[in-house]
């Protein structure tokens, strides 16, 4: 079991320099902060001096993860390969909630109809779609499964016609389930903390951005990026 330390900084706010000097003077290759207070660019900054960390920062709940990762140069180097984890995930989020309207002949614009497929029409929120794909409303989310090849997809529904909101667990899950996603499954190394440093890479470099108009961080693939190669829907 990898060693961690766990630090409560009772609301304080923590410079740049603060944590630089902790980092540097620690033996460990784990390490959660909470109750801390940071400027988001600081940590853009940490991350870029400490290139093989990932540096995460829970805005919400006031966590902040510095963990051992692979390094921002290794995400650099297979860009390409794992940008096409997010462009298939897009992809398939709202496909598979078209093929839910289209099934159940229910408007995705209307957010009743949606309600009432999940509370009325489906057995404790579960139903199937077709001979392939089961799904699973729960919460603000709704869990597709297909039964055949086992690729599991689990989105928000939350936010209008936009289900390709990222969620780290749910990528990660849809990559391990992917079958064409098999190589960059590998790249992760089995480490779903590993995502989470190519989402920060991914999100300096443009790939990813923030939904408009919300408080906290809800990033989505930035599908006018000149330099996306997006995949064509089959």
């Amino acid at each position: 079991m990898e060693k961690g330390i766990l630090l409560d900084y009772k609301n304080k706010r923590v410079s740049y320099e603060e944590l630089v000097e902790f980092i540097e003077h620690s033996n460990s290759n784990q390490i959660a902060i909470k109750n801390v207070l940071i400027n988001e660019g600081g940590l853009n900054e940490l991350e870029l001096k400490f290139e093989d960390r990932l540096i995460y920062y829970i805005e919400w709940s006031k966590i902040l993860i510095i963990k051992t990762s692979i390094t921002t140069e290794f995400v650099k180097s297979y860009l390409d390969s794992l940008l096409q984890c997010f462009v298939e995930f897009d992809i398939k989020a709202h496909d598979m909630m078209d093929l839910m309207a289209t099934t159940f002949n229910i408007d995705l614009d209307d957010s009743a109809q949606i309600w009432d497929l999940k509370r009325n029409r489906s057995k404790n929120q579960r139903g199937q779609i077709n001979s392939s794909w089961d799904y699973h409303f729960h919460g603000a989310e709704c869990a597709f499964k297909n039964n055949k090849t086992g690729q599991h997809l689990d989105i928000k529904i939350i936010y209008g016609r936009e289900y390709g909101v990222i969620d780290n667990f749910f990528l990660y899950r849809f990559i391990e389930t992917t079958k064409s996603l098999a190589h960059q499954f590998d790249l992760l190394d089995g480490k779903s903390h590993n995502l989470r440093k190519v989402i920060n890479v991914l999100k300096r470099e443009g790939y990813l951005i923030n939904r408009s108009n919300d408080s906290f961080e809800k990033l989505i693939l930035n599908r006018t990026k000149k330099e996306m190669k997006m995949a064509k829907r089959s």
